[in-house]
């Protein structure tokens, strides 16, 4: 936990930084202010008499509010026990005013502010670092603090503003821009700023006008040029003046933002071939991978343009990083069969077999491909890869699976056994890229053919890789991700009762790797029994199915769907990870003013999603709340809900076979501050005791 305490006069008060850990605890706002008047007296030379003083505290949780200080009066009150993660305090005799005035008015001022540039250039270097991370709720903090310190300095103003446009609060930047060019009126910067938040609002005439006036009042050289240059083009492009366009940066060879801006028009002119060229050419003068990406996102939309593109590549299309890095550019934009294509290349050339191998079993997986093409697959690998230590361990095991249908469970009988609490140790993992990359590779087929109603080949894979990874702190490690799920197979394969019963009717239920809970286990629903069977899609959240964006989880999504029966009935379990990220993402929650604000494109996508399937499969769709495992999101999540429940269920009048699933009740304690214990697995999943209560719900309003 960090924050500032403040204390002095409008103008320049005294700043200091506290940091607060998990062993803090008790720290109380009596202790921060003795420790704070300690600092004062040792660094600054000033004695402060606290006992004339009062603390307030301000409220940044959403920094564009109007801040209101509140006196705390119970001093001994411990600071971890505020329910804020962003907040100031201050030390003042009266209540604090927050708009210091714009300029020094006297040399005692002017004073002030030449002690305290040591530390402005602090908080500067912080912000820009905030900044650079995208953590724009402590980037504005930290930049508003240093413009309290001087306003002689266009920086923190400036920075300020570029925050603001980060966070999408053009209005308020527009004003602030205003602000900074009546201050800072020959600031060449400011009024590239000014320009880009009218870009940034559309207003692309009046950013045209801006950005010339930067090339005419200024002395710039030639770099300068060519990026105002291309500024105005795509403004022009906005425009749909592509011939003007085109005139004013066609002909530049060094500068890749020039490069690819005419690479767009080519394709908005449909001139693929050229626009490949132009693209590839700047790629490997100076190679730009972001950009890189982005032009094949936009591009590369068939077969046919993927031949073309992978030809223009020249001698480079026989490299394997290039044609990996252009695979997995494909898999990102959710086009899976051209990334299989580039993946199967790279692979005949590449002796980086396990890294690439992991992308090509990732995107089969995704592209929805049988488990023999899995299996052969897995076979292939494991043929390549016979020196690293985790693949000799499931070696056998694995190969006795290609062989037959052992492992299959709904073949084997088995006693179930109750979960079990399963965790790393705490020894540092020394391994080796290669290495990690195969142990994911088997955990990513372990979780496929756990899904696929392989239980027992799941156990069987657990217990051999357990002594090997178990001992290690792989939750540090590269392959974080797929050691957790290796954990949660290992705790949930023995409590799946089998052997399964393939032939009741199915439930299928969609959403990312937390939905291991569900697989095959029964539940009643319409009067018969049902059984739970997983479709995963990994790291599957509402951002990733924005309609606007292709995605791999946008396109996995759509493969499952069209591979469902008609009439099926879908449980939808996903949204979680989104009401983290409203939570604890400062760039998100920078750009609301409150979390229903933050939420609503989610609930909006969540609806459309749940929509769109009620047609796609003519059958039933059960919305499930999120359950709020961790105790953090608690009161973000029973939001989130509520605003979910009413959505679906206003739908639902028109959609008859859309339902939410009122469980809230039934899965959180009766004051509402976290789900119920039994139901709870560290803090991650929820435990198979929660589907018997799903059941009698689901049996009591679907007869």
């Amino acid at each position: 936990m960090n924050f500032f305490v403040s204390y002095g006069d409008d103008f320049s008060p005294i700043t200091k930084v506290f940091r607060l850990t998990g062993q803090d605890y008790m720290v109380t706002f009596k202790n921060v202010i003795d420790k704070f008047a300690e600092i004062c007296n040792s660094k600054d030379g000033i004695q402060l008499n606290t006992e004339q003083l009062k603390l307030y505290i301000v409220d940044n949780t959403y920094p564009f509010r109007d801040p209101i200080p509140k006196e705390i009066t119970n001093l001994e009150t411990p600071v971890t026990q505020l329910n804020l993660s962003n907040f100031d305090l201050i030390l003042s005799a009266d209540v604090p005013k927050l708009k210091p005035p714009m300029t020094p008015t006297n040399q005692a001022d002017l004073a002030k502010l030449d002690q305290s540039s040591l530390q402005f250039e602090e908080l500067i270097q912080k912000g820009q670092i905030s900044l650079a991370t995208k953590d724009y709720h402590n980037a504005w903090t930290t930049f508003r603090h240093a413009r309290v310190l001087s306003d002689q300095d266009y920086r923190a103003l400036y920075y300020s503003i570029k925050v603001l446009i980060a966070a999408h609060r053009y209005p308020l930047a527009i004003a602030n821009a205003t602000t900074g060019l009546q201050l800072f009126p020959s600031n060449r910067e400011m009024h590239l700023l000014y320009a880009k938040i009218h870009y940034k609002m559309e207003k692309f005439a009046s950013a045209i006008d801006m950005y010339q006036f930067s090339l005419h009042n200024w002395d710039v050289t030639i770099q300068e040029k060519q990026s105002v240059y291309c500024k105005i083009a795509k403004c022009m492009i906005a425009l749909g003046q592509l011939g003007e366009a085109l005139a004013l940066i066609e002909n530049v060879t060094d500068n890749a933002n020039c490069i690819y801006t005419v690479a767009n028009i080519y394709l908005i002119q449909d001139r693929f071939y050229e626009a490949c060229k132009k693209a590839i050419s700047s790629f490997f003068i100076t190679p730009d991978y972001r950009k890189m990406e982005k032009f094949i996102y936009n591009a590369i939309i068939n077969k046919e343009r993927a031949e073309i593109f992978l030809n223009e590549l020249g001698d480079s299309k026989n490299d394997p990083s290039t044609i990996f890095f252009f695979g997995h550019s494909l898999y990102k934009c959710g086009e899976f069969q051209l990334a299989i294509d580039y993946f199967v290349s790279a692979l005949s050339k590449s002796t980086m077999v396990s890294s690439i191998s992991l992308a090509t079993l990732r995107c089969l997986i995704s592209n929805c491909e049988s488990v023999d093409v899995i299996k052969n697959f897995a076979r292939k690998f494991l043929e390549l890869n016979i020196t690293r230590n985790f693949t000799e361990a499931v070696k056998p095991i694995i190969n006795n699976t290609l062989q037959s249908d052992v492992g299959k469970s709904d073949n084997e009988t088995r006693e179930t056994k109750p979960i079990k609490e399963i965790a790393f140790e705490s020894e540092e993992p020394s391994f080796r890229t290669e290495d990690i990359d195969a142990l994911s590779f088997i955990i990513t087929f372990q979780l496929y053919m756990f899904q696929n109603g392989y239980i027992s080949l799941s156990e069987q894979i657990s217990n051999a890789l357990s002594p090997l990874i178990l001992p290690f702190d792989m939750t540090s490690a590269i392959a974080a991700q797929d050691s957790i799920t290796f954990l949660y197979l290992t705790a949930f394969a023995p409590t799946i009762p089998r052997p399964i019963n393939s032939d009741l009717e199915k439930i299928y239920v969609i959403g990312d790797r937390t939905i291991l809970t569900f697989a095959y286990r029964e539940v009643v629903y319409r009067g018969s029994r049902h059984l739970l069977t997983p479709l995963i899609v990994d790291y599957l959240s509402l951002r990733s199915l924005d309609e606007k964006k292709r995605t791999p989880q946008h396109s996995h999504l759509r493969k499952y769907v069209l591979g469902l029966p008609k009439s099926s009935t879908v449980l939808l379990f996903f949204g979680g990870e989104d009401v983290i990220v409203g939570k604890v993402k400062q760039s998100i929650r920078m750009k609301y003013d409150n979390i229903e604000s933050a939420y609503q494109d989610y609930i909006n996508t969540y609806t459309v999603v749940a929509s769109q399937l009620v047609d796609q499969i003519k059958g039933t769709v059960l919305v499930h709340p999120v359950i709020p495992t961790a105790t953090a999101v608690v009161q973000q999540a029973l939001i989130f809900n509520q605003m979910l429940k009413e959505k679906i269920n206003g739908i639902a009048e028109v959609k008859k076979s859309l339902h939410f699933l009122d469980t809230i009740q039934l899965f959180m304690k009766e004051d509402m501050t976290s789900i119920k214990p039994e139901f709870n697995y560290q803090d991650s999943l929820i435990t198979p005791e929660y589907i018997n209560t799903l059941s009698n719900y689901l049996s009591e309003n679907f007869k």
